[in-house]
């Protein structure tokens, strides 16, 4: 048991922000139409949905745009994966507040997107 715990968990981690971002929007646009709602709160809910996406989006980029060259001494990708981490996670507080006051629905799934996009970044950083 111990084993799959510390197996899956990085497992659900790597692919789970797609997946909840497709439903927070889902949410979100079904909201839009279902009833009215504040303004700030709508902007609020864009806001908080915009800036997760691109987060996502922005980690995905430097993930697979990183020229990596470890075994010929070149260890300026670690860094600069290490310096990415530290933004991501001290920016994670801010989203976490903008997914807190964004739309009923989709809270919790931009809460968790936060949070795994966090630990995706922490788990890739130290496996290098």
């Amino acid at each position: 048991m111990h084993w799959f715990l510390w197996n899956a968990l990085p497992f659900v981690a790597v692919f789970s922000p797609p997946i909840l971002l497709f439903f927070a929007w889902i949410l979100f646009l079904h909201a839009d139409k279902t009833g009215p709602h504040s303004k700030w709160r709508r902007t609020l809910g864009w806001l908080s949905l915009t800036s997760v996406s691109g987060l996502f989006l922005v980690t995905l980029a430097v993930l697979f745009t990183q020229n990596c060259h470890i075994d010929q001494g070149d260890w300026s990708c670690v860094s600069r994966w290490e310096s990415f981490t530290r933004v991501v996670v001290r920016s994670s507080p801010v989203l976490i507040l903008l997914g807190v006051l964004g739309y009923r629905k989709t809270r919790v799934l931009m809460v968790l997107c936060v949070l795994t996009i966090a630990f995706d970044c922490v788990m890739y950083d130290m496996t290098r």
